[in-house]
């Protein structure tokens, strides 16, 4: 914030500088209003000659009129007139100074300079204390304005004190009902309200009513104020009747007597958008607080914050918790630079932030902000506020997610004893704590009392007619979830009825319906909730047979339909990627309904829909990528918008990138206005979206809403020797769908609950060097009986039933089995101790790859594109990368230090055969090498998209925290030299293939519904057919002899999968014993399109040296007729 020298009254020196200064103060002042100020402040100061002070005491109040009215040029003519005219040294002198310091103390408070207002209205306070003898009506508006002041800072008590001194005075000099009764009353219920003190606030804000009503009758500006002012009142009292009818009545007067562009509309939109929004109807309060907006944002008002909090506020409760964030951190950052850290509004931003952080499943973020909101609020509001509250609760949410009960129950009890205090039990705002510590009580099984203190809860919103509240209809849910638990499907049932009704969709409460349009569903994840619930009490039913699991798996088919109109209004990636994971679970209980009617009852279309969930469950967010082209070919989008579209993303990432930075260094000035451009960025990418949206449906619909291929479309992608496996967990239940060109099963495999700790100990039988060195039988042991176990759980079933032609399998892993090494188990148990050269590996029959999607198969969405050509049309085959490290790449860079980063390849900083593999491998595919400086961030970026195959030798840096900044670390000579993930999403590749000679380039952050977030996600996202990647630090050593082999066979048009296969058996065959072990070969596996590499065509070379004869032709007939000539 600006400083600025404090206010103090000067001496006749000062005010003749002033004078002689007064054009270079007029050219440095921040605006014409401040320059007035200053002038206005020291008029009282700057006067010599004996004139008349009547006329001076004119000129400034004519000034003064003008600066109310903003018409600085008139008032400055009125304020030189006035410097002609004054007295010095007299009373007049000492009053007009006060006059003076008082209006500039004003000046300052609407400018948000509140230290400097403070000062400035303490001295004004001062003189008139010293200069009246008897309490006069100019002393009680210094103390209104001080009380004004106070409150900003958020110094509450200091405020109250203030306005009933004020009050206090005004009884007696002033008439009963004095106009200028009105204002302190009015800000006084401002400040009650924010204290707590709600009948107190209702009873002055009724006064000022009555008063200003009384002087300029209803339809009037100030009573208009007044009366929004209360109906805010009423609405934190939870009086949602009394408040809609002054708000209306406010919003009604300003209509009629104000432009449609006026600050005071937009306050009035803003009202009636947070009633809606306490009422639950989310879409009708959308629309005010989007005008709200509007009006402030053309005005340039300062109150545009507040509309941000509540946009967010709106957007969190609609579910998009991304975009929440993001409104209510710029606002935090708006209201820290305008009020300070430390102030009751900034303690609320940041309870926003607890809630929304908590529900993205970032717990330590949600500590961290209610700890601070917290401790703000505890120090300036007391322990009794309704906002002290609610921060017990969003620490209760966190206790329970932190699994501690018992904190998480006190803190609840805390919440509902304030509210019951501050508003009564009855009323809706303490229903909402208790509701609040019944589900605290629901969670922890203790279903008596979270019965009582739910039914409570539920009297309370049914008697203030909140028949639709979003609270309540989540405790219906909350009911019928207890009643399930204890049997009473009855009970259940009568709860979601209720909760359908609320929802307006009655008629679902029968199973078989078809989904009502869903323009009309108000509020979609709570329908989703509902439909959950129905499907399990349909379950509940033991006795109806079929009829139970039809019934259910009917309202599984409408929840999956409801996920995917949800899925496109969620804008943001970490909103998504939230959906992917809370729709996870419904497909689980889809996937277990329709697995029982294919069992018991040979129901086969359940497979069908087996299939669809279990596609649903994996790569959305690839997904969606993959389907843009088909969406943009067949819905004529102009190449205009997709173009914007790319710029966006490609300007965010740049932002994020500098953000994260700036978050990391702890350069909080910096970070803000990163987060404030990346807010500017989001806003057109929505508007852009919208627009798309609106113009271009049927693209917006390919593109997002994603429909799994059938089993019929896959089997017909797939070769005769293939067999895709896809798997499931639902809990540790292992699902695993198997389809050929002829057949398809499902299987269903029970894993023990331990099985990620036995993915982590077989993991570590391979990858931990110095277990094995150390302890060699004991990992030898593990990783033969693991290797062997898990066999039988993924593959033994599946593989069981195929015919002898098939020879290649296609992996779709589910959850942490992406971390593993298929082609390491083992078909038969083998005896310790072992040797690693002859074991009896999946490998030595069957050629493996994976698959994020089904969509990767070959002309399922993601076909071959035309690759860029050189000269003469000759294709670019190959670019080899590899970076030369003579020091730690890192040495200089903030990315040291970060806390979740691991520096990957063979763990040691050089990578001396990297730049031998590299130039091999070059050679043989007739590609380009970069080497040392060559291999720079800048080349890649440059010449990635022109090459058919691009191979990257060098280190990389994972970020499990975050994925979108995990790193690929090219030449260390340039100053930007670090690849994020975040750029690779943004690229445009036509690579056939791409291989990461980096370590770890295929482990990353697991992510429910989209898969492991990786380096190797990244590329495919970007347009990379298929893909070689690592599961662990490879040596360096032995990476480059598997890399020649794997291209080699690559070269004799071998498909991708049985090239890195025959790769491997030839190492193998050739290893020394004790290089034979799967660390230091089985690291590296394909993913994506496996079909051989497209022959060259000779077709460009013919073409060229005809070209070339037909040029030396022309050249020789040129000159035989010159000579002639």
């Amino acid at each position: 914030m600006e400083k600025t020298r404090p206010f103090v009254a000067k001496n006749k020196p000062l005010g003749l500088f002033v004078i002689l200064k007064l054009p270079l103060l007029l050219n440095k002042a921040r605006c014409m209003k401040s320059c007035l100020l200053i002038v206005c402040l020291l008029i009282p100061v700057w006067l010599f000659a004996q004139t008349d002070t009547l006329a001076a005491d004119r000129a400034l109040k004519k000034a003064h009129q003008f600066i109310e009215l903003q018409e600085f040029d008139s008032a400055r003519v009125y304020v030189h007139q006035a410097l002609q005219l004054a007295t010095p040294g007299t009373r007049y002198h000492r009053l007009r100074l006060a006059d003076s310091l008082h209006i500039a103390a004003e000046f300052l408070f609407r400018d948000d300079e509140l230290d400097q207002a403070l000062q400035a209205s303490q001295q004004a306070l001062s003189i008139r204390q010293q200069v009246y003898a008897q309490p006069d009506s100019v002393i009680a508006d210094s103390y209104h304005q001080l009380g004004m002041i106070y409150r900003r800072m958020g110094a509450h008590q200091q405020a109250l004190d203030h306005y009933k001194k004020s009050i206090a005075i005004k009884k007696q000099c002033l008439p009963p009902d004095s106009r200028r009764f009105a204002d302190t009353y009015n800000n006084l219920m401002n400040l009650l309200r924010s204290m707590g003190e709600f009948d107190e606030a209702l009873y002055y804000g009724k006064e000022a009513i009555r008063i200003n009503t009384l002087h300029f009758g209803e339809m009037h500006a100030e009573v208009a104020k007044n009366m929004n002012n209360l109906a805010i009142t009423y609405r934190q009292k939870g009086d949602y009747n009394r408040a809609l009818n002054f708000f209306q009545r406010s919003l009604t007067i300003k209509l009629a007597i104000m432009d449609s562009i006026h600050p005071e509309i937009a306050v009035g939109y803003y009202g009636m958008g947070s009633l809606a929004l306490a009422k639950g109807d989310y879409e009708r309060a959308l629309e005010y607080a989007q005008k709200a907006q509007h009006i402030w944002k053309e005005l340039k008002d300062p109150r545009v914050p507040f509309s941000n909090v509540i946009l967010g506020v709106i957007y969190g409760e609609k579910g998009d918790y991304e975009r929440a964030i993001s409104y209510n951190q710029i606002a935090l950052d708006d209201q820290v630079k305008r009020l300070g850290r430390k102030h009751p509004m900034v303690a609320g931003i940041l309870t926003n932030l607890t809630n929304y952080a908590l529900l993205l499943g970032k717990t330590q973020d949600a500590l961290a902000y209610n700890q601070e909101a917290l401790a703000i609020q505890l120090e300036l509001l007391g322990t009794q506020h309704p906002n002290v509250a609610e921060s017990y609760e969003s620490r209760g949410k966190i206790m329970l997610e932190l699994k501690r009960p018992d904190e998480a129950v006190a803190d609840f009890t805390k919440a509902l004893h304030i509210m019951e205090r501050v508003v009564g039990p009855d009323n809706p705002e303490a229903a909402y704590s208790r509701i609040a510590l019944g589900k605290c009580y629901a969670a922890l099984q203790q279903n008596e009392l979270a019965l009582q203190h739910i039914q409570a809860g539920i009297a309370a919103f049914e008697a203030a007619d909140l028949q639709s509240h979003p609270t309540l209809i989540g405790a219906y849910h909350n009911l019928a979830a207890i009643y399930l638990r204890n049997g009473q499907t009855q009970q259940a049932e009568k709860y979601l009825s209720r909760s359908l009704h609320a929802l307006g969709m009655p008629e679902l409460a029968r199973a078989g319906k078809q989904l009502p349009a869903l323009s009309a569903v108000f509020h979609k994840p709570l329908l989703l909730t509902t439909l959950k619930l129905m499907a399990r009490v349909q379950l509940a039913d033991k006795q109806a047979g079929r009829a139970s699991l039809d019934a259910a798996l009917s309202y599984y088919r409408l929840s999956v339909a409801l996920i995917d109109s949800i899925r496109l209004g969620y804008k943001g990636r970490d909103s998504r990627l939230w959906l992917a994971e809370r729709a996870h679970a419904i497909y689980a209980e889809g996937i277990q309904v329709a697995d029982e009617l294919y069992r018991h009852y040979g129901d086969s279309s359940s497979l069908e829909t087996i299939f669809t969930l279990m596609e649903k469950s994996k790569g959305m967010w690839l997904a969606e990528a993959l389907q843009e082209a088909r969406a943009r070919h067949f819905a004529g989008l102009p190449d205009v918008l997709p173009q914007l579209e790319q710029q966006l993303k490609v300007d965010l990432a740049y932002v994020e990138e500098q953000l994260y930075l700036a978050t990391q260094e702890k350069q909080q000035e910096q970070a803000a206005e990163w987060r404030k451009e990346r807010f500017r960025l989001k806003y057109k990418q929505d508007s852009l979206m919208a627009v798309i949206q609106t113009h271009y449906p049927k693209y917006y619909q390919l593109k997002y809403a994603f429909q799994p291929p059938a089993t019929a479309t896959v089997r017909q992608h797939l070769d005769d020797d293939q067999l895709l496996i896809d798997y499931f967990l639902a809990g540790d239940t292992l699902y695993t769908f198997s389809l050929s060109k002829y057949s398809k099963a499902v299987h269903r495999q029970l894993l023990p609950r331990d099985y990620a700790v036995r993915i982590q100990r077989f993991r570590r039988s391979i990858t931990d060097t110095e277990w094995v060195r150390s302890a060699p039988q004991q990992a030898d042991s593990t990783f033969l009986a693991e290797a062997f176990q898990w066999y039988k759980w993924l593959l033994a079933a599946p593989l069981a039933t195929v015919s002898d032609e098939i020879s290649r399998l296609v992996i779709l892993p589910a959850g942490e089995l992406g971390y593993l090494p298929f082609e390491v188990l083992l078909r038969q148990q083998a005896a310790a101790p072992a040797d690693y050269r002859s074991l009896p590996y999946l490998l030595n029959d069957y050629s493996l790859s994976r698959l994020h999607t089904t969509l990767l198969l070959p002309g399922l969405g993601h076909g071959r594109t035309q690759q860029a050509g050189g000269l003469l049309g000759r294709p670019k085959t190959l670019a080899g990368f590899a970076p030369i490290y003579k020091a730690s790449p890192l040495a200089d860079n903030s990315l040291e230090n970060l806390a979740e980063a691991t520096l990957v390849r063979s763990g040691e900083l050089p990578l001396p055969g990297a730049k031998e593999e590299v130039e091999q491998v070059s050679k043989l595919m007739r590609g380009d090498a970069f080497i040392g400086k060559q291999a720079s961030k800048a080349h890649f970026l440059q010449l990635a998209p022109q090459y058919q195959m691009l191979h990257l030798a060098m280190h990389g840096l994972i970020d499990n925290e975050n994925p979108l900044f995990s790193t690929l670390v090219f030449s260390p000579d340039s100053s930007d030299y670090l690849l994020k993930a975040a750029e690779l999403y943004n690229m445009k590749l036509q690579a056939e293939l791409v291989v990461l000679s980096a370590c770890n380039s295929g482990v990353g952050q697991l992510r429910k519904g989209e898969g492991i977030m990786s380096l190797s996600h990244a590329f495919a996202y970007s347009g990379a057919s298929s893909l070689l990647m690592s599961l662990w630090p490879v040596a360096d050593a032995t990476t480059g002899e598997l890399m020649y082999s794997f291209y080699r066979e690559l070269k004799n048009k071998q498909p991708k999968d049985e090239a890195l296969r025959q790769a491997k058996l030839h190492y193998l065959k050739t290893a020394d014993p004790l290089y034979a072990h799967p660390y230091f070969w089985a690291a590296f596996v394909a993913s994506g399109d496996m079909q051989p590499l497209p022959a060259e065509s000779s077709a460009p070379w013919l073409w060229g040296s005809l070209l070339l004869l037909l040029l030396a032709g022309g050249w020789l007939a040129i000159k035989k007729l010159r000579s002639v000539s």
